[in-house]
């Protein structure tokens, strides 16, 4: 049961971080408390998750982007920003520069099922399905991951995936800074009578946050933002209340609205861990970094960070080096602070920001968003982000 690297968690971080040690030469233990048969054919669970080209590039690399089906993915062509009932929106748009979408959409599911095929081609991977993790012991030369059916294994380096509520960062005396938002995030697929021409709306009402993801044809996935106790309200209503009721938040954006698919409930939860690496041992995804859906970067940071730990990992081994070295894991976790703690730290605050009601609050919306329209540079460096090739 000896391993040289132990990834715990068959999700999309998992399993792109497994992905990108193909090449690496190692024997690598895969870690699900799940059954096989969820992780070949995941459930849809309501999430849309926008990509950036940068995370596309990666997952090309690693053999997952294949995997998803040109039909499964919906571009988006341009992001406009709406506060209140204001009648002008700050707008994102790629379509002056080029022709190529700022992002894509596609279904969590899909990049679950396309992610998990694409780690079982890795050579000498050993899945382990139904296990769930009891306890991860880290050690200055072996670490140690004991399962719930008693089986105990070890590995030079352990790669916590298990969520932003990872049970393995706390066995391993990491700590995280947790910010509950307060919030339910409620999603759905709806279809309507107007066509949203590719294009993503983000809505910060009064009370209220509503995102528009444009899906292929007359679709889009609704996502309502709202106070836990309004949420009850909401998921409580019927299909025909519920669409009528989002169809008038929009004021008639998309025309009539129709309920297409099970509403699903999420409570926002953002999550920073306070290391991402200690002696073998390292956070990857949700793990390392949760973040609020807002900004729409959670996963890009996810596959973002599993790739810079695997080429590092990977490099190490190839030339026989200590992949578990100290200093290369703290070099992985100065990469990914970098890229994350920025935005992450802006989204708290754009998150309080749109969320208070204070005439202040109110007031100083109305100023951002002006600022961002009279400053060009500014929306064209976003655009440039979200839409740039990886390195």
């Amino acid at each position: 049961m000896d391993y040289d690297v132990i990834v715990i968690g068959a999700g999309p971080a998992g399993c792109t971080f497994a992905a990108g040690l193909r090449q690496s030469g190692l024997r690598i233990a895969m870690i699900e408390k799940q059954d096989r048969a969820a992780l070949d054919s995941p459930q849809y669970d309501g999430r849309e998750i926008a990509l950036s080209q940068r995370t596309i590039d990666i997952m090309d690399r690693y053999g997952i982007w294949q995997r998803i089906a040109g039909s499964e993915v919906s571009p988006i062509r341009a992001a406009r920003v709406l506060d209140g009932h204001a009648p002008a929106s700050l707008d994102f748009d790629q379509r002056p520069r080029n022709r190529q979408p700022i992002g894509r959409l596609v279904s969590n599911h899909v990049i679950r099922r396309a992610a998990f095929a694409a780690a079982r081609q890795t050579p000498d991977l050993t899945l382990m399905d139904g296990c769930p993790v009891v306890d991860v012991t880290p050690g200055a030369v072996r670490s140690l991951v004991h399962l719930e059916d008693g089986r105990c294994l070890s590995a030079a380096l352990v790669v916590a995936a298990d969520t932003r509520f990872s049970p393995a960062r706390r066995q391993c005396g990491i700590a995280a800074s947790m910010h509950d938002f307060g919030q339910t995030m409620i999603v759905a697929r709806m279809t309507h009578t107007r066509s949203h021409d590719q294009v993503s709306w983000e809505c910060f009402f009064y009370g209220a946050t509503l995102a528009i993801l444009p899906l292929n044809g007359q679709a889009s996935s609704i996502v309502l933002t709202l106070p836990h106790h309004l949420a009850r309200e909401w998921m409580n209503m019927s299909a025909n209340d519920y669409a009528r009721s989002i169809g008038e938040k929009l004021g008639g954006l998309l025309g009539d609205m129709t309920l297409d698919s099970e509403r699903t409930a999420y409570p926002l939860v953002g999550v920073y861990a306070n290391r991402f690496a200690g002696d073998g041992f390292a956070l990857v995804g949700d793990a390392a970094v949760g973040m609020h859906p807002v900004t729409a970067h959670g996963y890009n940071f996810c596959v973002t960070g599993a790739e810079a730990l695997a080429r590092r990992v990977t490099s190490a081994a190839r030339n026989g080096r200590d992949f578990r070295a100290r200093k290369l894991l703290l070099a992985y976790e100065a990469e990914h602070r970098l890229r994350t703690r920025p935005l992450y730290e802006a989204t708290q605050k754009l998150v309080q920001l749109y969320t208070a009601e204070t005439a202040v609050t109110k007031l100083a919306r109305k100023l951002v968003l002006e600022a961002g329209k009279r400053f060009p540079p500014a929306r064209m460096a976003i655009t440039s982000m979200l839409s740039r090739p990886a390195i």
